[in-house]
């Protein structure tokens, strides 16, 4: 147990790092644009920023999870032509769909102009935003597989808000107005320079460098029907993630999409740890459940729950009791009616961490639509939980949703997770976990 508490400690203290060093970069690029757009011009950004990721689920949702669980298993096998097929075919997938959303957006904007009304001109400037994403996701998913999960962070999110600071910075220097239009712009710039990363530093470490001249294994229908619920639990998760700040932006007033947004992001940067473990994680659950070692696996389980919720529990209770004056002090005063929606969605948060990597862990050994039931329901209740309490309560309403929503789902998974796989994942059961011998 010391060997594989040692190997995790030392990967983790690193993803965490580099993780952190993304998360803090995001909300620096947010508190930026917060203070340089003003809350009005910020919540149009968000708003659309959000219809544009959602644009672009259908060429990735559920892909790079896929291809993280595939070239794991392939690697796991000793089958080369099975992680070269899913590699390209991945691709593939992603270049048609990404291109097919960027076609449609460029026909409505031609054709029905009206369709996007005072926002057409951010709609243009992120027109190919959706494949831009949906491939350095992909990309990432490439190195994670093959373990690479430092490279991977610094590709998925690292380089991206890096190179947004950096334009940004530069358009300031020389004192050009930022616009919402040219933020978007600069969005998918800097994407594009995450995505040529990626691709770099996939061909550098790729175990065999003559990839072309391997005679791909596709197992289509196989893929097919495993990414059809990972497709599903991605849309959903999106959802659940973004459907209040969307409904904000229909029934509520722009500055409340931009508050929101704002501490939106503060609740997600929380997450760094419990996401940079996972990343970590991934390839291992699934070559612990390939190989039929179970403990290993418990052992891995309760680490990342005891870690994930240890890692988020003290920063939610800083912002717990100071979270106005944070808020005040990074955004402005504007922002301070956030405080209360902050602190409700903190609550989901560490309830999210203490269930453990049920998600994951579901996902990563072939239990996926056990994950798409309980984010189905959750997702369920999230709508009808926003269309009843935004309109009377606004972001606080919003927060209760997406709070009480992110609870639901892990409760659920926690039951599918002790009813498939025997695992008792809660940081409950990892403090009580002592029959941890070296594996």
């Amino acid at each position: 147990m010391r060997g594989l508490k040692g190997k995790f400690l030392k990967i983790g203290l690193v993803s965490i790092t580099i993780k952190g060093f993304g998360a803090a970069l995001s909300v620096l690029v947010t508190i930026i644009l917060a203070r340089v757009l003003g809350v009005d011009g910020f919540g149009e950004y968000a708003y659309v920023l959000a219809i544009l990721t959602l644009l672009a689920l259908p060429a990735q949702a559920g892909i790079p999870q896929l291809v993280t669980r595939e070239t794991a298993l392939g690697m796991v096998r000793k089958s080369t032509a099975r992680v070269v097929g899913i590699w390209r075919w991945a691709t593939k997938i992603g270049v048609v769909m990404g291109g097919a959303i960027a076609l449609g957006l460029g026909v409505v904007q031609m054709a029905w102009p009206d369709v996007m009304g005072e926002h057409a001109d951010l709609f243009f400037a992120g027109l190919l935003l959706p494949l831009a994403l949906a491939l350095t996701h992909i990309v990432a998913a490439f190195l994670r597989g093959l373990r690479n999960v430092v490279l991977a962070q610094l590709v998925g999110s690292v380089t991206a808000p890096l190179a947004f600071i950096v334009f940004i910075s530069v358009l300031l220097g020389i004192n050009t107005e930022i616009t919402p239009s040219s933020a978007m712009g600069l969005n998918f710039l800097s994407t594009g320079i995450a995505l040529s990363l990626g691709m770099l530093l996939f061909f550098k470490v790729r175990p065999w460098r003559a990839v072309e001249k391997i005679e791909p294994a596709y197992e289509t229908k196989a893929w097919i029907k495993s990414l059809m619920p990972l497709s599903m639990i991605t849309g959903f998760s999106f959802i659940n993630a973004q459907f209040a700040l969307i409904m904000l932006g229909i029934l509520a007033a722009k500055m409340d999409v931009g508050v929101y947004k704002a501490m939106m992001v503060f609740s997600s940067a929380l997450l760094i740890a419990q996401q940079a473990i996972n990343d970590v994680i991934s390839p291992y659950l699934v070559s612990s459940h390939e190989t039929g070692n179970k403990h290993k696996l418990e052992t891995i389980v309760f680490m990342t729950a005891l870690a994930s919720f240890v890692f988020m529990l003290f920063p939610a209770l800083i912002f717990a009791f100071w979270g106005g004056s944070i808020i005040e002090l990074v955004y402005g005063e504007e922002y301070r009616p956030g405080y209360v929606a902050l602190v409700i969605l903190l609550v989901g948060q560490v309830v999210n961490a203490g269930s453990g990597p049920v998600a994951l862990l579901l996902n990563m050994t072939g239990y996926e639509r056990y994950t798409l039931r309980g984010v189905g329901v959750s997702t369920i209740l999230n709508v009808v939980l926003c269309v009843i309490l935004i309109p009377k309560y606004g972001i606080a309403g919003a927060a209760v949703a997406s709070a009480l929503t992110l609870v639901g789902w892990n409760l659920i998974l926690v039951y599918f997770v002790a009813r498939k796989l025997g695992i008792n994942s809660t940081v409950i059961n990892s403090l009580l976990f002592r029959k941890m011998s070296k594996i």
